[in-house]
């Protein structure tokens, strides 16, 4: 998944060593999962499982659906998080 991300960054002109304003509930979310740094395993899984989830639903849903533009922009991303593999990381 970081791969994905950093391929995209890197396509779209982002520089991730100073990277842009960060939107407050993404922050929230970072922040959040960096809260359960020093809890347990279980605990680091289930903060990330939800977001996992939800990616991976909404992947497979707009690409079953057909609403994935050929060559668009977000292609590899509709790719990735349809796939099978994303699907049992996400369970």
């Amino acid at each position: 998944e970081l791969k994905l991300h950093k391929g995209a960054c890197e396509r779209w002109g982002v520089d991730l060593k100073s990277p842009p304003l960060v939107h407050p509930a993404s922050k929230a979310y970072v922040d959040f999962l960096q809260s359960l740094h020093s809890t347990s395993l279980d605990e680091l899984v289930a903060g990330m499982v939800p977001c996992m989830r939800l990616y991976a639903a909404l992947g497979r849903d707009f690409v079953e659906k057909k609403v994935v533009i050929d060559g668009c922009k977000y292609q590899e991303w509709f790719s990735e998080y349809s796939s099978a593999e994303m699907e049992s990381l996400a369970s």
